[in-house]
C-alpha cells in the first residue's frame, strides 16, 4: 500500500482550512524570523525551512522548502497565499525565488492540492516552468492539460507528483543584497 506522501490528491477547500490553521499557529514566529530578501514589495523571511512573505507586518504567503530524498528534488509544501493577496502571481514569484535565489533545480509539489492550486495549474499558471509528473519509482510522464485529471484523485492513491523545473542554469544568480540591485527583487521576467 502506498503512503499519503506518494499521492496527488485534490482536497477542495479542506487543504485551505488546514493551511490556515498552520499559518495562524505559526505566523508570529515566522514574522520574527530573519529577513532574507524581497519579492516585489514584500519581505521574504526564513524560519527553519518555512519561507514567508510579509507586507509590512501583514502575512502574505508561505511555503515550506526542503530537500527530498526523491532523486535530488526539493519538496515544496504548504503553499498558502492569504486571500487578500491572491491574483498577483505571488505563488509563481515565490517558486521562482526557490529556483533562482535558493538554487533549487527541481521542485516537487506537495501531494495535496487545494482547489486554488489546482485552478492555477489547470489554468496555465506556472507557465514558465517545464512541468512533468513523476511516480515513486522515478517513472515520468509529460504534463498535458488534456490528461491532467488522470493524475489526480479525490480520495484514492495515484502515486503521481507534479514536478516544476526549467532548462536554465541559475546557479550564477546573485543572492539578495538590499538596495544594491533591483533585479534581485524583480521576477517579472521569469513569469508571464
Amino acid at each position: 500500500m502506498r503512503s499519503l506522501d506518494e499521492m496527488t490528491m485534490r482536497a477542495g477547500r479542506l487543504n485551505d482550512r488546514v493551511a490556515q490553521q498552520i499559518v495562524d499557529a505559526n505566523k508570529d514566529t515566522w514574522y520574527q524570523s530573519a529577513r532574507i530578501g524581497e519579492i516585489a514589495q514584500y519581505d521574504l523571511r526564513l524560519s527553519d525551512k518555512m519561507y514567508s512573505l510579509w507586507d509590512g507586518d501583514q502575512y502574505v504567503a508561505s511555503a515550506r522548502l526542503e530537500d527530498s530524498d526523491r532523486m535530488g528534488m526539493s519538496e515544496v509544501n504548504l503553499l498558502h497565499v492569504d486571500a487578500k493577496y491572491r491574483e498577483q502571481k505571488i505563488l509563481s514569484r515565490l517558486l521562482w525565488n526557490f529556483k533562482s535565489r535558493q538554487n533549487r533545480k527541481q521542485l516537487v509539489l506537495n501531494q495535496i492540492h487545494s482547489d486554488d492550486l489546482y485552478s492555477i495549474i489547470v489554468g496555465g499558471g506556472l507557465s514558465r516552468f517545464e512541468k512533468f509528473w513523476i511516480d515513486q519509482s522515478g517513472q515520468t510522464k509529460p504534463f498535458d492539460n488534456n490528461t491532467i485529471n488522470q493524475f489526480y484523485s479525490h480520495g484514492g492513491l495515484t502515486g503521481w507528483r507534479l514536478v516544476l523545473e526549467n532548462s536554465y542554469d541559475l546557479s550564477f544568480f546573485p543572492k539578495f543584497s538590499p538596495g544594491t540591485n533591483w533585479l534581485l527583487e524583480d521576477y517579472s521576467w521569469q513569469i508571464e
